[in-house]
């Protein structure tokens, strides 16, 4: 059942539910604090009861109990936990931004220098949780967080493993994600720290590619493939990470890295790797090797016979810098010998009296002419500084109006993951200009449809994920709106979903969605008003009004004015 904004769950107000899936998550607002946070409510299915009922309340608190231990920057804060009645629920921060998954999803393959900063994030929060005895079992795209900075979180400690106490999975029972899953979890073996390390190798190796290394079109084909299957090393990425994959998913646990600090130390290596071969060929005018760099480097002196810059001569400096007389004589000094004193407006008398007339003229036509070459000079740069804002501007709007152009071809021909990446880029590339609010607004169409295309294949919760960042980059996306009314709708919430429908035609009346939105409406207020004609007659006219005012040409405003004027509503029923 969905909550209205006043709902109020022990001492947090709940502002609007944000995800469903296992459990229901609501932005809230902690008012002794004024602080804004994540509230997640366990959600148990009606057919649970004894104790099947007893073990999914137990694993809840496990989740609080195990993320609630742990205090690191790349792992979700816990605030409290609590249960209200037959409610349970843990209180924890809100995050902004992005889910790892949303975003690949919009990107595709991510560059290899972001996979890598986001994968030693990664094994810094796995290494810290290791170390306190907790183990993830769940380590995916879905529960990796990415806040606006670059920060990520690890999210989602449902079905950790607390090593110091007691398991409640019973032998037999396997937990966890089929694509992310170890061998040793496909197998119901005992897990130890080291299947976060599997399945920390298949989310880069997603990261990297696109694609999941273990796929197939069922449970069966997918856990056969994790069992038997080496996947095939990604192409276009540095060698050196292919030896990082190849030991991150050995199926033998013992050929495994043992440690999430193993991992990151070579993580890190390939990534100062590639900085350095980014650095050393933008030194030498060399272009970068798709990919980047691999292994390490010498960056030391190169001989010039083989680096191919030419040699330099005893005293010469490189890249143009001034030289001294380093290897040459210094140039002979006869002493005693007075320097020249023969120059224009000299006279032996002159040295007695100060400078002549004849002096002073020349240097006050020097100083003159100096200075009118120094305000010549502060003027040219002036001028030139002035350019290169100009240009570097009109650049920036140039290459967010190609994004813009690429993006909305790729939107016309139904490429949304595309298009996302591109709208995404042009408003990165010129924020706070027109450009950026049009790729916004083609950003929020895109992920209007991936909620549709999302809310098509059952998943709820990240298909209302995605219709709320339409709403929030534009308010007035009726698109949005309407198919946000719509899962309302199939959760049996009416009342959620003709506030929606209803904010559809309001942000766009004269759109495809707004008619859509005008006649659900319409026909939720008819069937709102028929619930209620036996136990509250003037409620139920509020709704049949409304029904008739909504869509007066509809089925349903026919159904609803004949309530209102009396007809039964079986005579209603029998006319259509």
């Amino acid at each position: 059942m969905a909550v209205q904004p006043s709902t109020i769950l022990g001492k947090y107000r709940i502002i609007r539910e944000i995800a469903r899936s296992n459990d229901i998550v609501y932005e809230g607002v902690d008012p002794s604090m004024g602080r804004r946070v994540a509230i997640k409510e366990l959600a148990i299915p009606q057919h649970l009861s004894g104790s099947q009922k007893r073990e999914r309340i137990e694993r809840f608190y496990r989740e609080a109990k195990a993320a609630g231990t742990l205090s690191h920057p790349n792992i979700v804060t816990i605030y409290d936990v609590g249960q209200e009645g037959e409610r349970h629920f843990i209180v924890m921060e809100y995050l902004e931004g992005h889910s790892l998954r949303e975003i690949q999803q919009m990107q595709g393959a991510l560059p290899v220098k972001e996979s890598l900063e986001i994968a030693l994030q990664l094994c810094d929060a796995l290494g810290y949780a290791h170390s306190r005895g907790i183990v993830h079992r769940d380590v995916k795209p879905d529960n990796i967080h990415i806040l606006p900075g670059g920060v990520i979180k690890l999210t989602d400690f449902g079905i950790a493993r607390i090593t110091a106490e007691p398991s409640i999975t019973a032998h037999g029972q396997v937990f966890g994600t089929p694509s992310y899953m170890s061998p040793e979890q496909v197998a119901s073996h005992t897990v130890d720290h080291r299947t976060d390390i599997f399945s920390m190798g298949i989310t880069l190796y997603e990261m990297l590619t696109g694609r999941k290394p273990f796929a197939g079109d069922s449970v069966i084909t997918i856990t056969y493939n994790i069992m038997n299957i080496q996947p095939p090393m990604p192409t276009g990425v540095p060698p050196g990470m292919h030896s990082i994959l190849q030991k991150g998913l050995a199926k033998d646990v013992n050929f495994r890295y043992q440690n999430a600090a193993a991992m990151a130390a070579d993580i890190r290596a390939e990534k100062f790797a590639l900085e350095s071969g980014n650095k050393t060929a933008q030194m030498q005018g060399m272009p970068m090797p798709a990919g980047g760099f691999s292994g390490s480097m010498n960056t030391g002196t190169v001989p010039p016979e083989i680096s191919g810059i030419p040699a330099f001569a005893p005293g010469q400096a490189r890249y143009g810098a001034p030289t001294t007389n380093q290897g040459y004589p210094p140039p002979p000094q006869q002493p005693g010998r007075p320097y020249p004193t023969q120059y224009p407006g000299y006279s032996p008398d002159s040295r007695q009296g100060g400078m002549s007339s004849e002096t002073k003229n020349v240097v006050v036509l020097a100083l003159s002419v100096a200075g009118i070459l120094i305000l010549l000079g502060l003027i040219i740069w002036g001028l030139n500084v002035a350019f290169q804002h100009k240009g570097a501007a009109q650049s920036s709007s140039g290459s967010s109006q190609a994004l813009y152009q690429q993006a909305t071809t790729a939107f016309n021909n139904g490429d949304f993951a595309t298009a996302g990446a591109k709208y995404d880029l042009a408003m990165r590339s010129a924020p706070g200009t027109q450009d950026a609010d049009k790729a916004a607004l083609g950003l929020s169409m895109v992920e209007a449809h991936r909620g549709m295309d999302l809310a098509k294949s059952g998943d709820d919760s990240n298909a209302s994920g995605a219709y709320q960042h339409a709403i929030d980059l534009n308010p007035k996306n009726a698109a949005a709106f309407n198919g946000l009314g719509d899962l309302k709708m199939a959760r049996h919430d009416p009342a959620g979903a003709v506030q929606s429908w209803e904010a559809a035609i309001q942000a766009d009346g004269h759109s495809t969605y707004a008619d859509q939105a005008r006649h659900s409406a319409a026909s939720a207020y008819a069937d709102m008003g028929d619930g209620l004609r036996a136990t509250n007659v003037a409620q139920a006219r509020v709704y049949w009004q409304k029904a008739v005012g909504l869509d007066p040409s509809s089925e349903a405003a026919t159904r609803a004015g004949k309530s209102l004027s009396g007809a039964p509503q079986t005579a209603s029923a029998n006319a259509h």
